[in-house]
């Protein structure tokens, strides 16, 4: 049984783990304010949905400034996907944005969601011809700038890689630096999101062969994603992840691998988000002793070597 009730302050970290699944969160948005602001209004404007366990499985904010209503920040949790919880949050919405007179409700689809297009469609929802545009009056913090690792960025990297495997697993273990380092000398596609006052996180890959001998052998090892602890949430491993495809991919490789350990859920869910894929059997970490599963995604083939054009 779900019901739909008014979010609070109490529920923020629920929700924003809910986002970041859904991929809702953005490096330039910081989630946790954008709740904080919007309970700030209290226009009731603002409703999750929650199991029989009490668990937050869908979102939904809606605002109105007396001449239209917006949808934003929809989101229902992966299980849920095709029960009917999304349309009905997006009624929810619709009916209270029309007991305040509300006479047209707006939302806005980015250009890479276009697989929901059909989803509002079906619930009466077509596109309109205007340009959206829009202008900041409060940075919470600007988006990093995701590129190219450089020979002097391996010590933070590996600083980063530390204290990201410590917040994971709540204490620091021997040895996580070593193995990090040890990456760098083989990487092959390396990129780093660059704050300006310096890095927030990165992502390395290293050469077929240099994983676990039950790996595909053709296929490039993703060792090491992380996120500095205090940027977490907002979208930014989604863009280091997808930076590092999009390498893989130039370079000519068909499929990658990495290797997740299996109670690292956030990490998890990120990683079937983006297509990756379970692959054999769990092995155990040889630091940690933890079991850990491998992923393998097929890469999408570059437009240059998949439409070479006709020549004349």
């Amino acid at each position: 049984m779900t019901s739909i009730r008014p979010a609070t302050a109490a529920d923020t970290d629920a929700v924003v783990l809910l986002w970041q699944e859904a991929g809702l969160t953005r490096p330039w948005n910081d989630p946790v304010a954008d709740i904080g602001r919007k309970l700030q209004v209290d226009d009731g404007l603002f409703v999750v949905a929650e199991d029989a366990d009490g668990a937050i499985v869908g979102t939904v904010m809606a605002g109105y400034d007396g001449h239209r209503g917006w949808i934003h920040y929809l989101g229902v949790r992966s299980d849920q996907r095709g029960t009917g919880l999304g349309a009905t949050l997006v009624g929810q919405a619709e009916d209270a944005l029309l007991a305040r007179g509300c006479a047209k409700v707006q939302l806005q689809v980015r250009p890479e969601n276009t697989a929901v297009l059909g989803f509002y469609e079906r619930l009466g929802y077509a596109p309109y011809d205007a340009i959206s545009l829009g202008k900041r009056l409060i940075v919470d913090r600007g988006a990093p700038t995701i590129r190219d690792g450089r020979p002097g960025d391996e010590g933070a990297c590996v600083e980063l890689w530390v204290a990201a495997c410590a917040a994971r697993d709540g204490h620091a273990t021997d040895g996580v630096a070593e193995r990090a380092r040890a990456r760098f000398p083989g990487a092959i596609a390396w990129h780093v999101a660059d704050g300006g006052d310096g890095l927030e996180g990165f992502a390395l890959a290293t050469a077929p062969g240099s994983g676990l001998p039950s790996d595909p052998v053709e296929a490039p090892v993703l060792g090491l994603l992380a996120v500095a602890p205090d940027r977490q949430t907002r979208g930014l491993g989604t863009d280091l992840l997808r930076a590092s495809v999009d390498e893989l991919a130039a370079l000519g490789h068909p499929r990658a691998v990495l290797h997740a350990l299996t109670d690292n859920t956030r990490a998890v869910r990120l990683y079937e988000r983006e297509g990756w894929r379970p692959f054999g059997e769990p092995t155990e970490h040889p630091l940690l002793h933890r079991p850990m599963l491998t992923y393998v995604r097929e890469l999408p083939i570059p437009r240059s070597r998949a439409d070479p054009g006709r020549g004349d």
